[in-house]
């Protein structure tokens, strides 16, 4: 079944955290991983880029969480709403698992410190933003001597997505049905 989604602003006064994560599509075992947090609200948009060396696209999902919720609260963003397009991880976050138990664990009590903001899923297809940034973080020369980049206007490559974005233009996502 195919339905039309598109990208919710946060409402004003409200951040939304949008987090994705980039594997190399050269590499097996996903051994190069980019992932990205970002921030937004009207006017502002802060993106942490990581590169990292093996490991898996989960666990790259993970940590952008845990990257992510920790930007929320070194900048004391309390006010904040979290997209997730990995399914997985929102089970994760509930039921937990036993491999990644330390930082699902650490991940809740943040969030539980951030005053339980609402952590939701997104549809891949809206969170382009946020995937193009991943991209980004998973080039290893772009993110060699900075992890935090805070832009003052938004980078040329997702201008485009954000004027999608902004205008409420509809993606077509397939879903399977109940």
């Amino acid at each position: 079944m195919t339905i039309l989604v598109h990208w919710h602003p946060p409402p004003p006064g409200l951040y939304k955290l949008s987090i994705d994560e980039a594997a190399d599509p050269t590499t097996i075992l996903a051994a190069q991983v980019g992932f990205s947090v970002t921030i937004m609200a009207i006017g502002f948009l802060v993106t942490l880029n990581h590169y990292i060396e093996l490991t898996n696209t989960l666990l790259a999902e993970i940590q952008a969480l845990y990257h992510g919720l920790q930007l929320e609260i070194t900048y004391h963003l309390f006010s904040i709403l979290v997209e997730i397009d990995s399914q997985v991880l929102l089970s994760l976050l509930t039921i937990g698992n036993s491999k990644y138990s330390h930082i699902l664990n650490t991940c809740n009590l943040m969030i539980t410190d951030l005053d339980m903001p609402n952590v939701q899923h997104t549809f891949r297809e809206v969170n382009v933003v946020a995937d193009a940034l991943a991209h980004l973080g998973n080039n290893k020369a772009s993110t060699l001597h900075q992890d935090v980049i805070i832009f003052e206007t938004p980078p040329p490559f997702t201008l485009m997505s954000l004027l999608s974005d902004s205008t409420g233009t509809a993606t077509a996502s397939s879903v399977s049905s109940m």
